[in-house]
């Protein structure tokens, strides 16, 4: 039987929800990385008659890789910190007097960017991939790439999902909580 804990958002504080992201999402997309890296390498010596096709992903799978890159470590760098301090100020009374969800809008603003340039590259390789429809004779890497990327697209859906919807909302409600 299979062990299915869900977690429940709802009961997770802002800074607590940066912490599952930054552990969940961002850790499994570091370590797909060079997994699906080397197999799209394996499949172009393999595959020379989607050749074409698989450049053009290799192409955008770099692009997409440093995108995320980037993106990842503003969000560990300076968004989720600065949630963080939010969430340990919010028990002080100065911090209390000086809590402003506001000091966070350009970093959330930032982020939105970074999603809609990531998300363009993933809808660009899955354009190039004909929607991760394979050949039947596609060798078994092909299709392993084709897999990975998927899961990596329902992945990066589910976190920028999370960032845009749940902990967004969380913090304009939090910062409506406290300022009242």
């Amino acid at each position: 039987m299979l062990n299915f804990n869900p977690v429940n958002f709802n009961e997770m504080n802002p800074s607590e929800l940066c912490e599952y992201i930054a552990k969940r999402h961002h850790e499994y997309v570091r370590e797909e990385f060079g997994k699906i890296s080397d197999h799209l390498k394996t499949a172009l010596n393999v595959d020379v008659n989607s050749a074409p096709e698989l450049r053009a992903i290799v192409k955008l799978f770099h692009e997409l890789q440093e995108e995320l890159e980037q993106h990842f470590n503003k969000e560990e760098e300076i968004l989720f910190p600065l949630i963080q301090q939010l969430v340990i100020s919010e028990g002080t009374e100065r911090g209390k007097r000086n809590l402003s969800v506001s000091i966070i809008d350009k970093p959330l603003e930032e982020m939105n960017k970074d999603h809609k340039k990531i998300e363009g590259i993933l809808s660009e390789i899955r354009r190039q991939s004909h929607d991760y429809f394979l050949d039947p004779m596609s060798s078994p890497t092909h299709k392993l790439c084709f897999n990975e990327l998927f899961a990596l697209e329902d992945d990066l859906h589910k976190q920028f999902y999370l960032e845009e919807n749940i902990l967004t909302r969380k913090l304009i409600t939090w910062e409506q909580t406290i300022i009242s």
